[in-house]
């Protein structure tokens, strides 16, 4: 009993300290999202008006397409947080299952793996963000509408944040049981719980984006639509047809 209360203190811990870490990396990929542009766009030129109508000329003709597009967004964001969690582990595990590998060798693996999850994580919010202009998105929009049109993120942040860290302890695992095979001991842990835990950890990113991609797909459009119309009117802007 006081063995598993330990055993469930140190992974909680673990994981506190892995999200922890995931979240800083991930949101200064985001910052660099946004401040990018502040730094090569001249705000000066923009005419906000223009690009409000812009955006929601853009918005209206999109909602059909964008309500029958929950699959294709879904399917895209869970490819990328399949990608970003099996990635990092894949490093360390392929050069362990083609060639041997010794301790020291496997040492190097393991902390360069855990850099790559690090460092994919800065990549893929960068990559995300930059192209739903962030930057643009928040100089120009009332900051209610810039709100709403990222609400879709409630969820879909979390579970990218989620993929790294699953994926650190994912790694965590892997090379205890690849370390204690090479030095010819018993490993803690077992490779069914590995797999069990790799189930789990894909069924609760599913679940996430999918709700996510409802979201985006249905409620955030309409959101924005309607954060604009009403902008247009106590502005006396006419409203776009």
């Amino acid at each position: 009993m006081i063995r598993r209360f330990l055993n469930y203190i140190s992974v909680r811990r673990r994981f506190q300290g892995y999200f922890l870490l995931a979240t800083i990396f991930y949101s200064f990929g985001i910052l660099l999202a946004f401040f990018v542009p502040m730094i090569t766009l001249n705000y000066s030129s923009f005419n906000r008006t223009e690009i409000l109508i812009s955006i929601y000329q853009n918005y209206s003709e999109r909602i059909p397409a964008l309500s029958n597009s929950i699959f294709s967004i879904y399917f895209d964001n869970f490819i990328l947080g399949i990608l970003i969690m099996i990635c990092p582990i894949a490093i360390l595990l392929a050069p362990t299952l083609i060639g041997k590998v010794n301790s020291s060798d496997l040492r190097i693996l393991f902390v360069f793996s855990k850099n790559i999850a690090l460092i994919l994580s800065i990549i893929s919010a960068f990559r995300t963000f930059s192209k739903q202009d962030l930057y643009i998105y928040f100089v120009i929009m009332p900051i209610n509408i810039f709100l709403v049109s990222f609400i879709h993120a409630i969820f879909e942040i979390p579970a990218f944040i989620l993929s790294f860290t699953f994926s650190l302890i994912l790694i965590d695992d892997i090379y205890d049981i690849t370390s204690n095979y090479i030095a010819h001991k018993k490993s803690k842990t077992q490779i069914k719980k590995v797999i069990g835990k790799l189930i789990v950890f894909l069924a609760i990113i599913a679940f996430m984006l999918l709700i996510a991609a409802y979201m985006e797909a249905k409620i955030t459009p309409y959101e924005i639509i309607n954060g604009l119309k009403n902008y247009f009117q106590l502005n006396n802007i006419p409203i776009p047809k």
